[in-house]
Protein backbone atom coordinates (compact mmCIF):
# COMPACT_ATOMS: atom_id res chain seq x y z
CA UNK A 1 0.00 0.00 0.00
CA UNK A 2 1.31 3.46 -0.93
CA UNK A 3 1.69 5.88 1.97
CA UNK A 4 2.50 9.58 1.58
CA UNK A 5 4.91 9.34 4.53
CA UNK A 6 7.14 6.27 4.37
CA UNK A 7 8.58 4.04 7.07
CA UNK A 8 10.83 5.76 9.59
CA UNK A 9 9.83 9.23 8.41
CA UNK A 10 8.30 11.97 10.47
CA UNK A 11 5.80 14.56 9.31
CA UNK A 12 3.85 17.56 10.53
CA UNK A 13 0.06 17.36 10.40
CA UNK A 14 -1.95 20.56 10.72
CA UNK A 15 -5.50 20.06 12.02
CA UNK A 16 -7.87 22.98 11.47
CA UNK A 17 -10.28 24.31 14.06
CA UNK A 18 -13.98 24.96 13.86
CA UNK A 19 -13.79 27.86 11.39
CA UNK A 20 -10.44 26.99 9.88
CA UNK A 21 -9.48 26.12 6.34
CA UNK A 22 -6.32 25.52 4.33
CA UNK A 23 -5.34 29.19 4.75
CA UNK A 24 -5.49 29.03 8.57
CA UNK A 25 -1.92 27.76 8.85
CA UNK A 26 -0.40 29.63 5.89
CA UNK A 27 2.03 31.73 7.98
CA UNK A 28 3.12 28.76 10.09
CA UNK A 29 3.55 26.51 7.04
CA UNK A 30 5.70 29.19 5.39
CA UNK A 31 7.79 29.52 8.56
CA UNK A 32 8.20 25.77 8.92
CA UNK A 33 9.20 25.37 5.27
CA UNK A 34 12.00 27.92 5.83
CA UNK A 35 13.55 25.97 8.73
CA UNK A 36 16.58 23.81 7.83
CA UNK A 37 15.53 21.09 10.29
CA UNK A 38 12.20 20.73 8.45
CA UNK A 39 13.79 20.31 5.01
CA UNK A 40 12.18 17.38 3.23
CA UNK A 41 9.65 16.84 6.03
CA UNK A 42 6.15 16.20 4.66
CA UNK A 43 3.64 18.82 5.75
CA UNK A 44 0.07 17.53 5.72
CA UNK A 45 -3.26 19.22 6.39
CA UNK A 46 -6.33 17.52 7.81
CA UNK A 47 -9.67 19.23 7.19
CA UNK A 48 -12.59 17.43 8.77
CA UNK A 49 -16.20 18.25 7.93
CA UNK A 50 -17.58 21.02 10.13
CA UNK A 51 -21.02 19.41 10.16
CA UNK A 52 -19.98 16.47 12.33
CA UNK A 53 -19.13 15.96 15.98
CA UNK A 54 -15.62 16.26 17.40
CA UNK A 55 -15.61 12.53 18.12
CA UNK A 56 -16.40 11.79 14.46
CA UNK A 57 -13.64 14.20 13.40
CA UNK A 58 -11.21 12.45 15.74
CA UNK A 59 -12.14 9.07 14.32
CA UNK A 60 -11.68 10.38 10.77
CA UNK A 61 -8.26 11.79 11.71
CA UNK A 62 -7.23 8.45 13.23
CA UNK A 63 -8.16 6.55 10.06
CA UNK A 64 -6.55 9.09 7.71
CA UNK A 65 -3.28 9.08 9.65
CA UNK A 66 -3.26 5.26 9.63
CA UNK A 67 -3.87 5.32 5.87
CA UNK A 68 -1.32 8.00 4.95
CA UNK A 69 1.49 7.76 7.53
CA UNK A 70 3.48 4.54 7.81
CA UNK A 71 4.75 5.26 11.37
CA UNK A 72 2.09 7.48 13.02
CA UNK A 73 4.10 7.70 16.25
CA UNK A 74 6.60 9.87 14.35
CA UNK A 75 3.97 12.45 13.35
CA UNK A 76 3.78 15.87 15.03
CA UNK A 77 0.40 17.55 15.22
CA UNK A 78 -0.34 21.27 15.20
CA UNK A 79 -3.97 21.92 16.01
CA UNK A 80 -5.92 25.15 15.79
Amino acid sequence: MYRAVGAGKGCVIFVHGMHGDAASFRAFRTFLASRPEAEGMPILLFLFPANGSLSCGGEMLFHEVARVVRDPQRASFICH
